[in-house]
């Protein structure tokens, strides 16, 4: 495997993973646990790849565009250190010996974190949407993936108000309640079509933001 397709590899893979570690009541701890260490080392490895853009972050003009994707960056990495840390002060099962009695305002900073990195990451996605653009048309017909963003971006609106992301987010709701009578991967697919399209709004509103930058610069 090249460099190249092992990097494409990473990328897919840690989106996947962090919708499978949303759902810890159907995983069960001792997993999501697991997913979650992965999840960090392929959140660094994916930072260490991308190091130059870090080295030349203030340098050069700052427009609408970078403003954006400098914040949306600087979020995600403060937000995954937030999450991986207080993953670890609640661990039972991997980390036994880290794990504390951290209480339940750490568990509630760890949840309501990840509900924001549901935002985030459908944000970062959003911003990249030209390269994963590229990607699927190699793959499927314009008009298929115009009907497959369409599903997603009609689904994630109403997994929103299902999940009661809202409240999740400002209220500071925690509790991830699933009907055991549903089958569990909707629960996996309603977090997944949220962050597509979170994407997809992004994508279409960066249009306007770059033609922005562009009578800021020309």
């Amino acid at each position: 495997m090249t460099e190249t397709k092992l990097l494409r590899t990473l990328d897919v893979c840690m989106p996947l993973l962090f919708i499978a570690a949303l759902g810890a009541r159907m995983t069960g701890v001792a997993a999501h646990e697991l997913i979650g260490a992965i999840l960090c080392v392929l959140f660094f490895t994916h930072g260490y790849h991308h190091r130059s853009w870090y080295q030349v972050t203030f340098q050069g003009r700052f427009g609408p565009r970078r403003l954006l994707s400098v914040a949306i960056n600087a979020l995600l990495l403060v937000g995954a250190l937030i999450v991986f840390v207080t993953g670890l002060t609640l661990s039972p099962e991997l980390f036994p010996i880290i794990g504390v009695d951290a209480g339940m305002l750490t568990r509630q900073i760890h949840s309501q974190v990840c509900y924001w990195m549901i935002i985030l990451l459908g944000i970062h996605i959003g911003l990249h949407a030209p390269m994963l653009d590229r990607v699927l048309e190699r793959y499927m017909p314009s008009r298929a993936k115009q009907l497959l963003y369409l599903f997603f971006s009609l689904l994630g609106i109403y997994a929103f108000i299902d999940r009661g992301l809202f409240e999740k987010l400002f209220y500071g709701f925690a509790f991830d309640f699933w009907n055991p009578s549903l089958p569990a991967f909707l629960y996996f697919l309603y977090y997944a079509a949220i962050i597509i399209s979170i994407g997809c709004i992004t994508a279409f509103l960066d249009r306007f933001i770059k033609c922005k930058d562009r009578m800021l610069f020309g």
